[in-house]
């Protein structure tokens, strides 16, 4: 079999282009890093494409146009419905930054 090899030098290596690898990408360029991304399937999404790309979050600027209230405590608590016991301070910390990562993902993707 042949094989091509290239060489190249980058400051940040991302692998994976699911929602996080494209994200810390993302973060790279924007502070000035050259960046690569490797994905070893044939397009881009990762897990997060598994999960059809949703995304849930509390406090959010849609929730506020529709009136609805809610607080990442309440959405912490949402998640064991689907996820079963949610006993960790990584789940808490994903319920409160929810909301701030959906306005992240909505400002690049106007951008």
């Amino acid at each position: 079999m042949d094989v091509e090899r290239r060489e190249a030098i980058y400051d940040v290596v991302v692998v994976g282009g699911g929602g996080s690898g494209l994200a810390a990408a993302i973060e790279a360029r924007a502070a000035g890093r050259s960046v690569v991304l490797l994905e070893k399937n044939a397009e881009l999404g990762g897990s997060t494409a598994w999960s059809i790309g949703s995304v849930t979050a509390s406090g959010t600027p849609h929730q506020a146009r529709k009136g609805i209230i809610d607080n990442p405590a309440d959405h912490w608590r949402d998640m064991a419905g689907f996820n079963g016991e949610l006993d960790s301070r990584d789940n808490k910390d994903l319920a409160a930054q929810a909301g701030r990562a959906l306005l992240w993902s909505n400002a690049r993707a106007a951008a």
